[in-house]
């Protein structure tokens, strides 16, 4: 994975004891749905000379000040130079993980107004913005109501002791070298990310923990030894686990994780048997398992019944989870922030994979959360995703009807692809072809 920093700028309007925060539109690329601070990367054009600015802001480095300018002027329809404010300050910085498939170096400056403004957004890119205390910002996530990321959270804590304070604030990600990462977009759900034996260009898959009356380890999969003693070293006291699906990269040392952490295993039946079909025998002997089905509850989160949602497509016996609320919706595979998904081989079904995704449009939660990249707002991707498998449907369908050779159609669609990856991209023709025998549309 790429380890390419790029520098970001952060404004933190402040007014009195308010900050103004801002939630991202759902269609963006980076971070889409969360809140944050008006602010982005920093562009080429950005490190060009610019006399005006210097003169005022000389002691930053000219590329952040540019940058401050030009985003505040994108997002807000303000020429930060015109607007009255008391100060401007450079309060800290903060550099995204080194797992990141690209890493921000953000620079946060805060600007203190002499007056409280009504900013003009841009819609593309903000769904909203609002004025308030960086306490009831921070209260509201607590009560699982926002996506946040641990430094706009850092900041906002050093905000509410002291909004007037121009020290510098350096957020430091805490790493330690026996335990995996992990980070709490979302109040009480804890993504944590050990390595896994999972495909190219994803290299972990998450593993969730869910705060409830059963405080619960959803799909752990460390790759190796070393990597399961980090996991154990890291998660938190447990009552049950949950696998979503029968792939080895969401349940390996599963087995020895609900065996030393004595423990009961949760799963639909499907999945156990598939899983005992690939694994040596006796690979549950000795562990309490319990299988579920759609819409069984199997704990809380913040008062609210957790449910199993069967999503299959990808794998037989699939299955999410999702809060009353629909807050957010741990997907497992249905999507990817980290790769692309493979559906195809004999207990997959392109036909129900859609289906899958349809039901979780129409379900529609706050955020989806998949088994390799972050939670993001909305159902922006899983309504691209259904749109991509349908075009790409079309395509190969077209390309069938023309050449009625699969190596042909393999060429033309996949065409560049590196060979590593052709059993797979082979496996997701195949399986819409079988979708599209299943609906009478070609003879395969």
């Amino acid at each position: 994975m790429s380890k390419n920093i790029k520098d970001a700028v952060s404004i933190i309007f402040t007014f009195k004891d308010e900050v103004f925060v801002i939630k991202r539109q759902n269609h963006l690329r980076s971070f889409p749905g969360y809140l944050a601070f008006v602010g982005g990367k920093v562009d080429k054009e950005d490190y060009d000379e610019a006399d005006h600015l210097l003169k005022e802001y000389a002691q930053y480095p000219i590329h952040l000040i540019n940058a401050l300018y030009r985003e505040v002027a994108e997002e807000t329809s303000i020429k930060l130079h015109e607007i009255k404010k008391k100060n401007i300050s450079y309060i800290g910085n903060a550099l995204s993980p080194d797992f990141n498939p690209v890493r921000f170096n953000t620079y946060f400056f805060k600007v203190e107004l002499d007056e409280r403004i009504e900013f003009t957004l841009d819609e593309y890119e903000i769904e909203k913005g609002w004025w308030d205390r960086p306490e009831s910002i921070l209260k509201t996530w607590s009560e699982g109501e926002h996506l946040i990321v641990p430094p706009i959270r850092y900041y906002l804590r050093e905000l509410a002791q002291d909004i007037s304070s121009s020290n510098e604030l350096n957020y430091i990600r805490k790493t330690h070298e026996e335990k995996i990462p992990l980070v709490e977009s979302i109040s009480d759900l804890i993504q944590y990310m050990p390595l896994s034996n999972t495909l190219p260009p994803a290299d972990r898959t998450n593993a969730f923990y869910i705060r409830g009356d059963l405080k619960t380890l959803v799909d752990p999969s460390p790759k190796d030894e070393a990597e399961l003693e980090k996991t154990l070293n890291t998660i938190d006291a447990i009552d049950q686990i949950l696998i979503t699906h029968y792939h080895r990269d969401h349940y390996q040392f599963t087995d020895e994780i609900a065996k030393r952490l004595n423990v009961k295993v949760l799963m639909t039946k499907d999945t156990y048997d598939l899983i005992l079909k690939h694994r040596p025998h006796g690979y549950f002997d000795g562990i309490d398992i319990k299988f579920v089905k759609d819409l069984d509850k199997v704990t809380t989160w913040k008062g609210q019944e957790v449910k199993v949602y069967e999503v299959p497509g990808h794998a037989k016996g699939h299955i999410a989870l999702a809060p009353t609320s629909m807050n957010w919706f741990i997907a497992g595979d249905l999507f990817q922030g980290v790769g692309s998904v493979v559906v195809g081989g004999e207990n997959a079904s392109m036909q129900k994979y859609c289906e899958s995704l349809q039901r979780v449009i129409d379900l529609d939660p706050k955020c989806v959360i998949p088994s390799h990249g972050i939670a993001l707002g909305g159902v922006e991707i899983i309504k691209k995703n259904l749109s991509h498998r349908f075009k790409r449907e079309k395509q190969i369908l077209e390309l069938f009807l023309k050449f009625q050779d699969l190596e042909e159609v393999y060429n033309k669609v996949y065409f560049g692809l590196d060979e590593r990856l052709r059993p797979y991209a082979m496996a997701n023709i195949e399986s819409h072809l079988e979708k599209l025998k299943i609906e009478g549309r070609v003879n395969y």
